[in-house]
């Protein structure tokens, strides 16, 4: 059986979906073909921390998602906001001196982008803080807040650790219910002609003119796509969709864990902003617990574990459930399509979270009932940047290694596809692009947005 599409895209993540969404926004593009083994929004997509930012200390990523978070404001603004985007922010906790000095500086670099003002404060008499509504993005304080007064800490933060020396508060950004905005962005793609099939990949077909056609396999058997314009959206997939045409790509595959589990005691205030300690730490345990990490091969748990630990109120307000996670497994391994979690993870999370939050400290000796571990994988390159745009395969393009921020970039990733596959990039694309491996100036730098924090 053989059919056709103008474009392919291979993926129904919020990735490909977004993709599809902007190709069939504008221009008549033809038939627009989505392709997943899975329904839209499954593994890393329906496990997302759901969560946005323009807080990067990239100043060309910053500025992408803050064009992509405008993006994303427009349609839900369109929709009534029923996907429940808010504006909390980031609040990035430091307990050292070297922290506190490492936020000024950030925040000094990151008024150098000038993507919103930066309020500093070090006196409560002075303060002109404003804590952001729970709900609801328009309005809104936009920039930054830095708080380095122990009492404004204990105001505005109470459930953060006494330690803390400085509370960097970013403000464009939040979360949001990400399989609704998904499914809004599917929603209004569907009803400009987009097309959903649910078929595995199996190969990709070339020949001299570039990308021929795509071989898949549904419940109805073997199918041949035919198609000279395919995006490889795969999520965690991207290079073994890439290897179908010889392509090697420089990605790697990295498990990304979130804990979801009931907050009875009400540690975590609901109207709390998305809580981050920055400093490594090293656990408490006892010599028994000692003795068992070595037996099971855990020794690495007893040694200071990296910062990024992070929690924040999952739910709306009258929820009783928060969500916390912390990446300090950071091994690259070969994707699955169920990925399978350590048993020791929510653990060793809910041990962590006490050091940024105090009163976690009742939950590591009485773990809650109904504590669940999901996640997916964070595709990603050396430099923690994406590959967006073309390939030297004519008709094969890139929509990938988003590494853990693909619903924030989404629509800006989509919108800079778009222009790559008209011809037309937009200014700037080369920097997300295959393109900058042959860019002598980005190779002697290597300077990416890694030091922001993979969160």
């Amino acid at each position: 059986m053989v059919d056709r599409a103008d474009i392919i895209v291979v993926g129904a993540g919020i990735a490909g979906i977004a993709a599809a969404e902007a190709l069939s926004r504008d221009l008549p593009r033809g038939r627009i073909l989505v392709v997943d083994k899975l329904s839209p929004f499954s593994l890393t997509s329906a496990n997302s921390g759901e969560l946005y930012r323009n807080w990067w200390l990239d100043g060309r990523l910053a500025a992408w998602m803050q064009a992509s978070i405008e993006r994303m404001e427009e349609v839900a603004a369109e929709c009534g906001n029923r996907f429940a985007m808010n504006r909390r922010g980031y609040a990035f906790a430091y307990t050292s001196p070297d922290g506190a000095r490492e936020a000024g500086d950030a925040v000094e670099r990151f008024a150098s982008f000038g993507l919103g003002p930066v309020r500093t404060h070090d006196h409560p008499r002075d303060s002109t803080y404003v804590p952001a509504r729970p709900e609801g993005f328009s309005g809104e304080p936009d920039g930054v807040d830095l708080l380095s007064d122990p009492s404004l800490i204990r105001r505005h933060f109470p459930y953060v650790t006494p330690e803390a020396r400085a509370v960097l508060h970013a403000r464009r950004g939040g979360w949001l219910d990400a399989q609704g905005f998904g499914m809004r962005l599917l929603e209004m793609a569907r009803g400009r002609g987009v097309e959903v099939l649910r078929a595995e990949v199996t190969d990709v077909l070339t020949d001299a003119a570039g990308v021929r056609a795509v071989q898949v396999l549904d419940r109805t058997g073997r199918r041949t796509l035919e198609t000279r314009c395919l995006v490889d959206a795969a999520g965690p997939f991207l290079a073994e969709v890439a290897r179908t045409v010889g392509l090697e790509l420089p990605v790697a595959t990295v498990l990304h864990q979130l804990v979801v589990m009931p907050d009875p005691h009400a540690v975590v205030p609901r109207s709390a902003p998305y809580t981050i300690l920055m400093e490594p730490q090293a656990l408490r345990w006892s010599d028994q617990e000692r003795t068992w990490l070595r037996e099971d091969g855990l020794e690495r748990l007893m040694e200071p574990l990296p910062g990024a630990l992070h929690l924040r109120p999952d739910g709306p307000l009258d929820s009783t459930w928060i969500r916390l996670g912390w990446p300090y497994h950071r091994e690259a391994e070969r994707p699955r399509w169920a990925p399978g979690f350590p048993p020791e993870f929510a653990d060793v999370v809910v041990r962590g979270s006490e050091r940024l939050c105090p009163g976690m400290a009742r939950y590591v000796e009485a773990m809650p009932s109904r504590v669940s571990v999901l996640g997916g994988y964070y595709c990603k390159t050396p430099e923690n940047l994406p590959l967006i745009g073309p390939t030297d395969v004519v008709g094969f393009y890139l929509m990938g290694a988003l590494s853990g921020y693909g619903l924030m970039a989404a629509c800006a990733a989509a919108d800079s596809l778009a222009g790559w596959i008209d011809g037309d990039p937009l200014p700037g694309s080369e920097y997300f692009s295959m393109a900058r491996y042959r860019d002598p100036d980005f190779l002697s730098s290597q300077e990416g947005p890694a030091a922001a924090g993979e969160l």
